[in-house]
């Protein structure tokens, strides 16, 4: 039997295992009450699922002899967490036990996603002239960031009054108070409510330029006001750890959202679709017979089938591959949602801005 190895919230190595199996985790959900607290402290356990039921990082040799109570180290975590000293933007960063680990579901052409998938999935709110509206979409990278594009924060409409407010995490159906999936025959599997954090600060990359058309360096980091608490429905993306896209995931690249714009929401669900990679000299190619655009090294070129493109993502929302590894699968943000010739036309492929090129600016750009 392959062993699902994690680290713990402590940095401790663990197994990922149902909660039934970890006596500690068990014991302190039997003897304490189920408060926001004590459930949001489970939740840091979280490292996967066994068909619909969670998993968590249960610490190698833990007992109930041998493992001191968990309020205990509850309040041990806080303490320490007050007392240490600024960490740099990297280690920021969740690492893959944590990061773009949610639900993986097969698809296979359907574009409807399960409730689970893609918890990192972010909406950006727009406080505007005719009421708010979500305009553009984001990724959440650890408990108070989210990546989107530079677009979305610096464009004609915020320069005319259009203000970015909040961002809204774990939703799925916007028409819906609380989403339920009813997938599971009998049983009524339902979404935690999505929740609206206010926004801190807005970074935009210092050369973007929002009247060039070739929209390079369309990249921004939104600072949430508050942490925000990982769970089965709100999670983060991985970030890539080098400069390639895997020529074996060429055909396999994902976008997923509402296909929320400046102009409008195309759907109320959370779509997904398969894209193929496009090289960036074909990309160049396609555009320069119709425009003076040029795809830089900074942009990464994504679909082109009739219909196939990122109107079925958000303005700002990610351009995903899934990393597998041994005993792990991670979803990675290669792209974000840039920009594209009319929507879904056959032969024009969308433009991402390529993720790998800005991580060094992402890790510079946040703190704790």
């Amino acid at each position: 039997q392959v062993v699902d190895y994690c680290r713990t919230p402590q940095n401790e190595i663990g197994q990922c295992i149902l909660i039934s199996e970890c006596l500690p985790l068990k014991t302190f959900l039997e003897e304490n009450q189920k408060t926001d607290e004590n459930i949001n402290y489970i939740r840091k356990f979280h490292c996967g699922f066994q068909g619909l039921i969670a998993k968590v990082c249960c610490a190698l040799g833990n007992n109930a002899n041998t493992t001191p109570p968990l309020e205990n180290k509850f309040k041990e975590d806080n303490k320490t967490t007050n007392d240490k000293k600024p960490t740099s933007g990297r280690n920021l960063l969740p690492g893959k036990e944590i990061c773009g680990r949610g639900y993986i579901e097969k698809i296979l052409g359907g574009e409807i996603t399960d409730i689970r998938e893609f918890p990192w999935m972010a909406l950006l709110e727009y406080k505007t002239s005719r009421g708010n509206k979500f305009m553009c979409g984001g990724s959440l990278i650890n408990n108070r960031y989210v990546l989107t594009a530079a677009h979305c924060i610096v464009n004609e409409r915020t320069s005319t009054g259009t203000k970015l407010i909040s961002v809204r995490l774990g939703e799925y159906d916007l028409t819906k108070q609380r989403d339920c999936s009813d997938s599971t025959p009998g049983l009524e599997n339902c979404a935690d409510p999505p929740i609206d954090v206010t926004i801190e600060k807005q970074i935009p990359h210092e050369l973007f330029n929002r009247r060039s058309k070739n929209r390079e360096h369309d990249i921004a980091l939104v600072r949430l006001n508050r942490e925000v608490s990982y769970s089965e429905y709100v999670s983060p993306i991985c970030l890539p750890t080098t400069e390639q896209v895997d020529p074996n995931s060429i055909n396999n690249l994902i976008v997923a959202g509402w296909g929320a714009t400046e102009n409008n929401t195309n759907s109320d669900v959370k779509l997904k679709l398969l894209l193929p990679l496009v090289s960036n000299t074909e990309c160049s190619s396609i555009f320069e017979k119709q425009t003076p655009i040029k795809i830089g090294n900074g942009q990464i070129c994504a679909g082109g089938s009739e219909g196939k493109d990122a109107c079925r993502g958000d303005s700002g929302g990610p351009l995903m591959l899934i990393e597998r590894e041994p005993m792990k699968e991670n979803y990675v943000a290669v792209g974000l949602v840039s920009f594209g010739f009319g929507c879904g036309i056959e032969g024009y492929p969308g433009v991402y801005t390529r993720v790998s090129s800005y991580v060094q600016w992402i890790t510079d750009n946040i703190k704790e």
